[in-house]
């Protein structure tokens, strides 16, 4: 009877709260009953190979902030990371969203571009019962202030099979992320330093799509051509290192922050029409599977083809799949920004609701509502008190129709023993005792859940 009661239970319970479960939470969250577990990280720099790069971790603002800062230093090495052990099943799971704080990069000591490169990451997880890491890359949305974004990360993005720095080889290299032990985050190859602030990870059910922050500190044409050549210049350096996955997250970001700019003056239609060309040919090419390198290459030929158009100049490169000149000219901006190549439903950046596709349209600033998120963040709270208190009305009326069961239980046997004195019946014949598997049982169980999801509703 206490078994039948807790299974009970626990199907209305689970069956309730699945409708409100749409991400798992990895580390980090929203609000303060979701911050990021500070004694299971810990930093890891190049010096275990000779390197010179540091790396310091803090958490802010009660802990809902994850600081990661440092210097990279090429002489010897080339990375600081952060890690931490877990235990993750995200079989069931179409990506991973990372919430962090967009913002203008530190300046790099190779570099003296007013307009620095975005900085990228690899968020790696471990896998049990391999000796081989599985990284995903992205990269950090510019923005004239430290202002909210998120980058979503398909599943099957994380094939970078790696160890050590060396790629891997055998049949062992694809992920299975039923068996994840292990999460870091890198920051590599790129020399100087670096901020991060990271708000969350999770993982989403859906795939979802992200605009990027608008990044006001482009004034014209000029600008954007800097922000591309330093863009090329440490990407470039990254391809060479054999971090392509990098290299093309980066180029991509690049890209979708100028078609986010605000203002014909920063960039003129044509040219959007371009970048949107360029960013939907490689959209086809990773769907068909295409190359990372081939990616990357696309994706310089269009920052190529760009910086001609805003110079006047002819193109250095010419590919059948961009519009010419004149046919840009002619033709209307049919995409909008996103801050990483896959499809997927539209969210605030702070991954906290889907947004209305139709409420910003082809759009190319988007600004989210502050007021909105905290109104979804009560809604939050106000869903796990109704399912707390849900779960005491269920387990109530659970209690209430067994004691009932068993009245009626008891009822039944004692009548079958009296029918059994009179007729005689042998010992092994049938009566008529209730069962828990009889229909007037499954109707009382169907009737406690109903109820349960109607008071949630």
């Amino acid at each position: 009877m206490a078994f039948v009661k807790s299974v009970l239970l626990s199907v209305a319970v689970v069956a309730l709260a699945a409708l409100g479960s749409e991400a798992l939470r990895i580390d980090g969250g929203r609000g303060l009953k979701h911050t990021w577990d500070d004694d299971s990280w810990y930093v890891q720099n190049d010096g275990v190979m000779g390197g010179k790069s540091s790396g310091v971790l803090d958490f802010l603002t009660d802990n809902t902030v994850m600081k990661f800062t440092g210097d990279i230093v090429l002489d010897g090495g080339g990375f600081s990371s952060v890690r931490r052990s877990i235990d993750l099943d995200l079989s069931n799971y179409a990506g991973v969203v990372v919430t962090l704080e967009a913002g203008v990069p530190m300046p790099s000591s190779s570099s003296s571009s007013s307009f620095p490169a975005p900085t990228g990451l690899h968020l790696q997880f471990g896998q049990g019962g391999s000796r081989w890491d599985f990284s995903s890359a992205l990269a950090i949305p510019l923005s004239s202030t430290q202002t909210v974004a998120s980058v979503y990360l398909p599943i099957e993005s994380f094939d970078r099979a790696s160890r050590g720095g060396g790629s891997c080889w055998g049949d062992n290299c694809v992920f299975d992320p039923s068996e994840v032990d292990q999460m870091s985050v890198y920051v590599l190859f790129q020399e100087g330093l670096f901020d991060v602030r990271l708000r969350s990870i999770e993982a989403v059910a859906e795939p979802r799509a992200f605009v990027p922050p608008a990044y006001n500190e482009l004034k014209n044409s000029n600008d954007a051509m800097a922000l591309i050549r330093s863009t090329i210049s440490s990407g470039g350096s990254l391809y060479d290192k054999s971090y392509v996955e990098l290299c093309v997250a980066l180029y991509w970001s690049t890209l979708n922050t100028i078609l986010a700019s605000p203002g014909v003056e920063v960039v003129p239609d044509p040219v959007r029409v371009v970048i949107c060309a360029g960013l939907q040919h490689v959209e086809e090419q990773n769907r068909a599977g295409s190359s990372k390198q081939d990616q990357a290459w696309t994706l310089r030929y269009v920052m190529d083809s760009v910086t001609n158009d805003l110079e006047g100049s002819a193109r250095t490169t010419v590919q059948e799949w961009l519009p010419t000149v004149s046919e840009a000219a002619a033709a209307e901006v049919a995409c909008l920004p996103r801050t990483s190549q896959a499809y997927g439903y539209w969210y605030d950046p702070t991954n906290a609701y889907e947004l209305d596709e139709d409420s910003f349209g082809n759009s190319t600033a988007f600004f989210f509502d502050e007021d909105l998120v905290e109104e979804e963040l009560v809604v939050e709270d106000l869903v796990e008190e109704e399912l707390v208190e849900l779960e005491l009305v269920v387990e109530e009326l659970v209690e209430e129709e067994l004691v009932e069961l068993e009245l009626v239980e008891e009822e039944l046997v004692e009548e079958e023993l009296v029918e059994s004195s009179i007729s005689r019946r042998s010992p092994d014949s049938s009566g008529g005792r209730a069962s828990f598997s009889a229909p007037g049982f499954r109707s009382v169980a169907a009737s406690i859940l109903l109820l349960g999801m109607a008071q949630l509703l």
